[in-house]
C-alpha cells in the first residue's frame, strides 16, 4: 500500500498470505479473520485486487483517489487489511454501534 495514500484515520493491518495460487477467496478468508479480531461485526465494503488491477465497487467519480477506496471511506470504512503489500486491499466497516 502506498504511503502517499491518505486512508482517513482507518486502522491498517498488513498481512501476508502464502501460496502459489493466491486468489480473492483465500485472501478474503484471511482478512475476514483479522477483521473479526478487531471489529465487533465487520462488513467488507470495498476491495482492490492489485494483481488484476480491479477495484470493487467500480466507481469512476473520484479523481484524486481510486473510486473503490473513496467508496469504502465514505461508507464507514474503519479497517484496511493490506495483503501481501498491496496485492489485495480490503476495507471493512463496523455494522453495529457499541452501546458502551
Amino acid at each position: 500500500m502506498s504511503d502517499e495514500t491518505d486512508w482517513k484515520d482507518m486502522e491498517i493491518r498488513n498481512i501476508t498470505v502464502n501460496g502459489e495460487m493466491i486468489d480473492f477467496n483465500a485472501v478474503r478468508k484471511a482478512a475476514d479473520e483479522i477483521s473479526q479480531e478487531i471489529l465487533r461485526e465487520p462488513f467488507l465494503v470495498a476491495w482492490y485486487d492489485g494483481i488484476a488491477g480491479i477495484g470493487h465497487p467500480d466507481v469512476h467519480e473520484c479523481t484524486s483517489k481510486p473510486g473503490w477506496q473513496t467508496y469504502g471511506e465514505n461508507r464507514g470504512g474503519c479497517l484496511t487489511v493490506d495483503v501481501n503489500n498491496g496485492s489485495f486491499i480490503l476495507i471493512y466497516t463496523e455494522t453495529s454501534v457499541s452501546e458502551d
